[in-house]
This record gives structure tokens, C-alpha cells and sequence, in this order.
């Protein structure tokens, strides 16, 4: 039975998105999944090279476009919210959530998470720990939340890489859209334990490219 739609959110990052399913396809996971792409408002010449990298391997794409038909950048949060919403759409309990820096190792994250969230119901949202590509030169100080070899409960599930339970989405009424980029996975994380779920994040399954997303997002790189 399928349960997990894999969202992927993008702006300018065909590139990125081609190596993500390609870690797929090199490491294929035991958990099957439905792909799901959200272009968060991809500059014109690159919206062609998303639809090819997305037919390619037979994901879904949706783009953002403002009332004329114009690119829209409506943020991350509202990216994910959209996952989300296409996943209770096809009827499916859970979102996996991914940055377009994503690319998957050779373990079984996505089977793991979905373990998580079905043997524990009061489980809201599984992080899948990143290692990091240091992009910028340091260590993010909240990479102490990722365990290297057990589930680790924490305050937030890891941002760039998360499974959330449909339902615990829909109680919290998702994503705060306010937030644009940064902090909206701290937000979701308080309102899930203010309503009684767990986060945990799991051993390191996926590489973060740091920063590859945001160097791409001329719009978020403007404010």
C-alpha cells in the first residue's frame, strides 16, 4: 500500500532536483512513494529544464504563478503546505518534505520514517538527518539535534529533510506562511508539541548540500 508522497520544493534548481531523483534511482529505497515537485517560482528559462528533469522521472510539477501567469515566489512554508495538501489530496497519511540540496545515501531513510510515524501514532513529524556539504564555513550550531546512530527525540524534526503525518499537519493548520524561509520548522515543531506529537529525527540518510538552495533564489537572496 502506498503511503508516503516525496515533495520536493525548487526555485532555479533543475540541477539540484536531477541529482536528488538520481540518488533514488542509485539507491532505491524499500518504501515505495509517489514524487511530487513544487516550483516555487522558477525564473522562465528554467521552468523548461524543471518540467524535463521531472518528466524524466515521472514526478508531478506544479508551478507557483501569480493571477497573470508571471512566476511567483510565495515561499518555502507555502511550498511545503502545498506538499502536504497534494498528499491528504491522493489520500495519503504521510508528506515527505525535501529540500532540492537533498541526495540520498545508501540507507533506508524513507522506510525508516515511515516506520516511525506507523508504529508510533503520536509521533507528528521524522526528521531524516542530513550530512552536511559545508557550503559557507561553519557548522550549523543545531546539528547537535541529528543523531549518527539511534532516533533522537528533539524540539524540531531536520528542516531540509522530514516525513510529517497528514493528519497532525491538518490539526495544526500547517505551515505558518509568514515566515518565508528559516524558522518555519522551529514554528512547526513547537505547534505539533503543543498539540501532544513527538518529533524525532533519524540516523543520517540524506547529504545537504547547505546553502545550494538559497544560492539559487534570487528572490530570497533580495531580502
Amino acid at each position: 500500500m502506498m503511503k508516503v508522497l516525496l515533495g520536493v520544493t525548487t526555485v532555479n534548481g533543475a540541477e539540484n532536483l536531477f541529482a536528488l531523483f538520481r540518488s533514488l534511482e542509485n539507491f532505491p529505497q524499500a518504501e515505495p512513494y509517489v514524487p511530487f515537485v513544487v516550483d516555487d517560482g522558477s525564473d522562465a528559462r528554467e521552468v523548461k529544464n524543471i518540467n524535463e528533469v521531472a518528466d524524466l522521472f515521472g514526478a508531478a510539477v506544479e508551478h507557483f504563478e501569480d493571477a497573470k501567469g508571471r512566476p511567483e515566489n510565495r515561499g518555502i512554508p507555502a511550498g511545503w503546505n502545498r506538499i502536504v495538501s497534494e498528499a491528504k489530496t491522493r489520500r495519503l497519511p504521510y508528506a515527505l518534505v525535501l529540500n532540492d540540496d537533498i541526495e540520498f545515501l545508501p540507507e533506508q531513510s524513507i522506510l525508516a520514517a515511515r516506520y516511525l510515524l506507523d508504529e508510533n501514532p503520536t509521533v507528528g513529524a521524522v526528521g531524516i538527518t542530513p550530512f552536511f556539504r559545508i557550503q559557507t564555513g561553519f557548522t550549523p550550531t543545531w546539528a547537535e539535534d541529528y543523531p549518527r546512530t539511534k532516533p533522537l527525540l528533539v524540539p524540531r524534526a531536520a528542516g531540509c529533510s522530514f516525513m510529517i503525518r497528514v493528519s497532525a499537519w491538518e490539526e495544526v493548520e500547517g505551515f505558518d506562511e509568514q515566515f518565508i524561509s528559516h524558522f518555519e520548522d522551529s514554528d512547526m515543531g513547537v505547534r505539533l508539541a503543543q498539540a501532544s506529537y513527538l518529533n524525532v529525527n533519524v540516523p543520517q540518510g540524506v547529504l545537504h548540500g547547505w546553502s545550494k538552495t538559497f544560492q539559487k533564489n534570487s528572490w530570497l537572496n533580495g531580502h
